[in-house]
C-alpha cells in the first residue's frame, strides 16, 4: 500500500492486535501475502477471526475509510474498543464501518476485494454475453440474451436472461424476476449474512413481485382510472423501488428492512380477503395490500342528508361519492414517498428539540444533545455513527423545508 493516510491506519490496527496476543496475517491489494503492515490492505486476526480491510470512500473527495467484517464469534467489545481508540488518535480523518455475519470468516472470503480498481460496487464489468457488480463480497451477476456491442454503448443492465447472486461462501442463487435494483438489495440482504429465503428475504421478494405487478397496474389504470389515480399508482411504484434502494445500501439497509417489515406484513395481513375493486390478473399482491385498508375503514353508507350537494356546473360527480374511488385513494395515500419513506415524525420532533436546546444545526451538536435527553441514541451512535449522524443530518434537511 502506497498512500500515507492507510500505512499509518494499517500500522495502528497491527499494534492493537498483536498487543492483545492476535496473529495477524496480512495481504496487500493483489491478494499476496505481506509481512509489512505498512504495506497491508487486508488484516486478518485468527484467534478473533475479524478481517480489517482499507480504502476509500465514494464521495468528492474521497476520505479513508476502515472497515471491519465480523464473524459470529468475533467479540463486539474488540471491535468497539479498537475504533475508540483509533477515533481518539484518527490522524488522517478516516471513516469506520462495521459488517456483522453469520458465519465464520476466512481471508478466501474476500478475495472479491482483490485489485478494487478494476472491480467496485459503483460499477459494471464483465464480456459480451456477461456482466458483474460487487456489493460488498457479494456479487450480482447478469446473463445477457444477446451480445452488447461496446460501439453502441449499450448499457450493462438491458438485455437480460437471468440474474444471478454469488454468496461470499461460493453459493449461487437465481433471482426469480430480471430486476436490477430488487437484485441488488437482496444481495445485500446476503451481503449482510442472511439467506435468500429467510423471513427478511421472503419479505425483500414480496416487494419486488409487488413492484413488477404495479407495472401491470399503471397499465391497466390507462384505460380504467383517472389521471389522479395514474398518478398515485406511479408514487406507489416509486416509493417502492425507493425502499428497494435502501435495502441495497449497506448503510441504509437496517431502516429500510424496519420499514419494509410494517408494510408487507400488513399486505399479507389481508391475503385472501376480497376486495372491492377488479384489479387484473395476476396482481394479486398489489390488491392485498389495497384490502388491507379496507379492513380498517369500514363500509358506513352516507344519509342522504350529509351527502354533498351536486352542482349542475361541475362536470362530474364527486369522487368522495363512491367508495370504491375513496378506497383506492386511501390505500395509495398510505405510500406518499414525504409520509411513509421519511423518517418518522418522533425522530423529527427530537431532532427539532435537540437543535433548538443546543442552538445549533450542526449535527454533532445535535447528536451530543440527542444522547443526554432521549434513550438509545447513544447506542444507535456506538454502533454506527455515520449512519446516525447522517440521519439527524437528514431530518435537519427536512425540517428546514417544512418551516
Amino acid at each position: 500500500m502506497s498512500d500515507i493516510a492507510n500505512s499509518w491506519m494499517a500500522e495502528e490496527i497491527f499494534k492493537l492486535l498483536t498487543g492483545q496476543g492476535h496473529e495477524i496475517f496480512m495481504y496487500d491489494n493483489k491478494g499476496k501475502r505481506v509481512y509489512n503492515a505498512d504495506q497491508s490492505t487486508f488484516l486478518y486476526s485468527d484467534p478473533a477471526k475479524l478481517m480489517v480491510t482499507l480504502g476509500y470512500t465514494k464521495g468528492k473527495p474521497a476520505k479513508p475509510l476502515v472497515k471491519f467484517y465480523c464473524s459470529q464469534t468475533t467479540p463486539m467489545k474488540l471491535t468497539t474498543q479498537m475504533k475508540s481508540t483509533l477515533k481518539q488518535h484518527n490522524l488522517y480523518d478516516h471513516s469506520f464501518d462495521t459488517y456483522i455475519y453469520g458465519k465464520t470468516l476466512q481471508p478466501k472470503h474476500f478475495v472479491h476485494h482483490v485489485n478494487p480498481s478494476e472491480v467496485t460496487e459503483s460499477s459494471w464489468t464483465g464480456s459480451t454475453r456477461t456482466s458483474r457488480m460487487n456489493i460488498g463480497e457479494t456479487q450480482v451477476v447478469i446473463r445477457h440474451s444477446h451480445q452488447l456491442d461496446d460501439s453502441e454503448n449499450t448499457p450493462r443492465w438491458t438485455r437480460i436472461k437471468d440474474i444471478f447472486i454469488h454468496a461470499p461462501d461460493g453459493s449461487r442463487y437465481r433471482c426469480p424476476w430480471k430486476h436490477i435494483t430488487g437484485a441488488r438489495a437482496l444481495a445485500q440482504h446476503i451481503e449482510q449474512g442472511n439467506g435468500p429465503w429467510d423471513n427478511q428475504g421472503e419479505m425483500i421478494h414480496h416487494l419486488i413481485r409487488t413492484l413488477m405487478q404495479m407495472r401491470k397496474v399503471r397499465k391497466w389504470l390507462q384505460t380504467n382510472g383517472d389521471e389522479t389515480t395514474q398518478s398515485q399508482a406511479e408514487t406507489l411504484a416509486q416509493g417502492i423501488k425507493t425502499l428497494l434502494r435502501r435495502i441495497a445500501q449497506s448503510h441504509s439497509y437496517a431502516t429500510g428492512i424496519d420499514q419494509a417489515s410494517d408494510h408487507v406484513n400488513s399486505w399479507k395481513a389481508a391475503a385472501g380477503e376480497p376486495t372491492m375493486l377488479n384489479w387484473p390478473d395476476g396482481a394479486e399482491d398489489a390488491a392485498a395490500a389495497m384490502n388491507s385498508v379496507i379492513n380498517v375503514e369500514p363500509d358506513v353508507e352516507v344519509e342522504p342528508e350529509s351527502m354533498p350537494a351536486y352542482s349542475w356546473d361541475d362536470d362530474i360527480i364527486q369522487p368522495q361519492w363512491f367508495r370504491e374511488q375513496k378506497v383506492m385513494e386511501n390505500w395509495f395515500r398510505q405510500f406518499d414517498s414525504d409520509v411513509i419513506f421519511e423518517k418518522d415524525a418522533d425522530v423529527l420532533r427530537d431532532v427539532e428539540a435537540a437543535s433548538e436546546d443546543a442552538e445549533s444545526e450542526d449535527p454533532r451538536e445535535v447528536y451530543l444533545n440527542l444522547k443526554d435527553n432521549v434513550p438509545n441514541w447513544e447506542a444507535s451512535f456506538e454502533q454506527d455513527p455515520k449512519s446516525t449522524l447522517d440521519g439527524i443530518n437528514s431530518a435537519l434537511e427536512k425540517l428546514k423545508k417544512i418551516r
